[in-house]
């Protein structure tokens, strides 16, 4: 299975957290197509010193969207993540990965939802996903990444971090 992924954070070496997820999703049998470069932004949905740095990935991996849920999940608790909210507020993080999209497959219950329910929202997902899979469609919105980043009413900027490159292909 084809899944696109935003891995990111905001707490510690950030860029050596996700470059390490990518060599753990290696170790557990993930094909890793393509990785953009590091894009920066403020944080979203609250107030943080700290500025995320954000990469999108493409995956091939023969997991089920469950079962790579918990591998990604075991990857962050592996380098220091503890949880994603307190009391249902945002925090700091050394490492976040979340499933964006996974071919056009729609997947809604508690524990996951395929697409991310707020990806169109979010410029800081949308742009390094558009870099290296423009043309993709969202299975709902059936509007291609470009055409989500574009529309995209999210006014926080998100810039390159200069010309850095995650991990290897």
């Amino acid at each position: 299975m084809r899944y696109h992924l935003l891995l990111g954070g905001n707490e510690g070496d950030v860029d050596q957290n996700m470059a390490a997820a990518i060599d753990l999703i290696r170790e557990g049998g993930g094909v890793v197509v393509g990785v953009s470069r590091v894009y920066v932004s403020e944080p979203w949905g609250y107030e943080s010193d700290n500025l995320f740095h954000n990469v999108a990935a493409i995956v091939d991996i023969s997991l089920g969207p469950r079962e790579f849920l918990a591998s990604l999940k075991e990857i962050e608790r592996m380098l220091g993540r503890k949880r994603k909210t307190a009391e249902h507020v945002y925090q700091d993080r050394p490492i976040d990965i979340d499933i964006l999209l996974c071919e056009d497959i729609v997947i809604s219950t508690d524990d996951l939802e395929i697409p991310h329910p707020r990806m169109a929202e979010r410029r800081f997902a949308l742009a390094p996903l558009a870099e290296i899979s423009p043309d993709v469609r969202h299975p709902l919105l059936k509007k291609s990444i470009k055409e989500m980043l574009d529309e995209c009413e999210d006014c926080g900027v998100v810039s390159l971090a200069g010309n850095i490159r995650i991990g290897r292909l």
